[in-house]
Parts: C-alpha cells; sequence; structure tokens
C-alpha cells in the first residue's frame, strides 16, 4: 500500500515547540473563558465578554505576531488554528451585538 504523504508538518526546534504550546495553552484559556460567557444574559456577563474580546484582540497582536515573526512562513501553518479560533469568537461577539442592537 502506497501512501501518499500528507502536507508536511514543519520542523521546529523544541524551543519553538514549546513556545508554540503556550500559545495554545493561553488562548486556549482567554477562548474558554470567552465561550463561558453565552449565552450572554446580564450586564456583568457583557462586560466580561468585552474585556475577553479586547484580551483576545491583544493576544493576537503582541503573543501571535512575536510568534509569527519567530517561525518562517511553512512553520507559520502551526498557529493557524489559534487565529480561526480567535476569528471565530470575535465573529460570534459581533453577532451577538448586531442582535442586541436589533431589539
Amino acid at each position: 500500500i502506497s501512501k501518499k504523504p500528507d502536507k508536511a508538518i514543519p520542523k521546529v526546534s523544541t524551543r519553538q515547540m514549546e513556545d508554540i504550546r503556550l500559545c495554545y495553552l493561553n488562548a486556549s484559556q482567554i477562548l474558554r473563558h470567552f465561550w463561558m460567557c453565552f449565552p450572554i444574559t446580564d450586564t456583568s456577563t457583557e462586560e466580561k465578554i468585552s474585556r475577553m474580546v479586547d484580551s483576545l484582540n491583544k493576544f493576537r497582536v503582541t503573543v501571535l505576531r512575536d510568534m509569527n515573526m519567530k517561525l518562517s512562513i511553512p512553520e507559520q501553518v502551526l498557529i493557524k488554528s489559534i487565529n480561526e479560533q480567535i476569528d471565530l469568537a470575535i465573529d460570534a461577539h459581533k453577532q451577538w451585538l448586531t442582535k442586541k442592537t436589533r431589539r
């Protein structure tokens, strides 16, 4: 049986892999708190989710940008899903804001 090679997973150093792992852990913590706010039922939850969105944006601008600078273009695929998860969360917040303003 001939195996077709999947897209090659880039080889990174042990240090880079640890940095990527920590990046995933930190993003997961913020995202977990974000998703726990749904459904938004009161003003304190609204405020908390707004803080989470701010945190996600800051995380993207600081941590992910720095990580992208440390990785080669092929290696950046290793953190692509973090950006996608943040996009999903921010889009959910935007949708909620749109629904809220329609009421």
